[in-house]
């Protein structure tokens, strides 16, 4: 004996596509002046750096974007979560592209030694989970001739002046650590 099919369409509804988490960038990087120079001293906001690694990695890092104060709504994620700054402080947002100009791959998690430097010397750390929450997907592995874009919230004094951007793939060694004047 054998089971009767039922003689209506199992699937009535056509199924939809769904759309991606993210959606990787198609556009080459944008250039800017001046080109990359080794690290060490303090970049102009628009000044690129080669960063080499310590298994042979060589990434090109570039400030391609500051925004102080940061709005509580991400433009490009206006679904994420808003962000609300402590009463007396306002955030900075600091958009930061990671090329790969070696053959080594790498992690993409440059914001993990990030800090913004007030006129009085004071450090602000990234905020760990206001940067996640502005980050379009998970820091990732980047192949060679690959980029992305890194967004980095900091949350500071309403009252500091801001005068430099660090970043560090090893903090404590000047050859991987740089700086970029804000003003």
């Amino acid at each position: 004996m054998s089971i009767p099919l039922p003689d209506y369409d199992l699937l009535p509804y056509g199924l939809t596509p769904t759309q991606p988490t993210w959606t990787p960038l198609t556009t080459p990087p944008p250039t800017s002046p001046p080109a990359p120079v080794p690290v060490g001293g303090v970049l102009p906001p628009d000044g690129s750096v080669i960063m080499p690694g310590d298994s042979g990695e060589r990434m090109e890092l570039r400030v391609v974007r500051i925004v102080n104060p940061a709005p509580r709504f991400d433009p490009q994620n206006p679904s994420g979560p808003e962000l609300e700054p402590r009463l007396g402080y306002r955030h900075i947002l600091i958009s930061v592209q990671v090329e790969n100009t070696g053959d080594v791959p790498f992690m993409t998690d440059i914001e993990k030694y990030s800090w913004l430097v007030d006129k009085a010397g004071n450090t602000y750390a990234r905020d760990v989970e206001m940067t996640e929450a502005r980050q379009l997907y998970p820091a990732t592995r980047l192949d060679a001739k690959s980029w992305v874009t890194r967004e980095i919230v900091f949350e500071v004094k309403e009252s500091a002046e801001l005068t430099r951007f660090r970043l560090s793939t090893h903090p404590g060694e000047a050859g991987q650590t740089q700086d970029w004047r804000l003003s």
